[in-house]
């Protein structure tokens, strides 16, 4: 079992890694307008938060 501490950082190293993926995806993707790619990340992360708060 993870402590509070390490459990912290854990989900702090997750989310770098998950805007730094993000932010690589975007960029190669450089084709798309800039609300679609909006629209698009919002509605992604949205959906993650929706179904890990369930």
């Amino acid at each position: 079992m993870l402590s509070k501490n390490q459990l912290g950082f854990l989900y702090m190293f997750l989310s770098v890694c998950a805007f730094s993926l993000m932010d690589l995806i975007i960029k190669w993707t450089a084709d798309y307008p800039l609300g679609q790619v909006v629209f698009f990340r919002g509605f992604f992360w949205d959906s993650i938060l929706f179904f890990c708060n369930t």
